[in-house]
């Protein structure tokens, strides 16, 4: 069965493929927060129920923290159902760091 999606096209599964990709990594919450420069109260809130992307500062440092790509952290955030939506979103968070680096 497909995995439900919210309006944006995000997945549901992807704060549960975050924090899975952060034991992968062997990282507390705690560390891993630090690294990525968010309250561990933040990052936890991405675990367990996040519903929109963060911002392209922190998916940076999400990225750099857990050594992953952006292909890959945009992967684990859209939903295959919605891939055109969400990577259409994507792309555009994309263009905006870009634009502020």
């Amino acid at each position: 069965m497909p995995t439900a999606t919210y309006k944006s096209g995000f997945s549901p599964l992807f704060g549960a493929r975050l924090r899975e990709r952060r034991l992968e990594e062997g990282l507390s919450l705690r560390a891993a927060a630090a690294s990525i420069g968010i309250f561990p109260s933040h990052l936890h809130r991405m675990e367990v129920a996040s519903k929109r992307l963060p911002t392209p500062r922190v998916m940076d440092k999400i990225c750099t923290t857990l050594d992953l790509t952006r292909a890959q952290l945009f992967g684990m955030a859209c939903n295959f159902i919605a891939r055109a939506q969400c990577c259409a979103t994507c792309e555009a968070a994309e263009l905006r760091s870009r634009t502020i680096e």
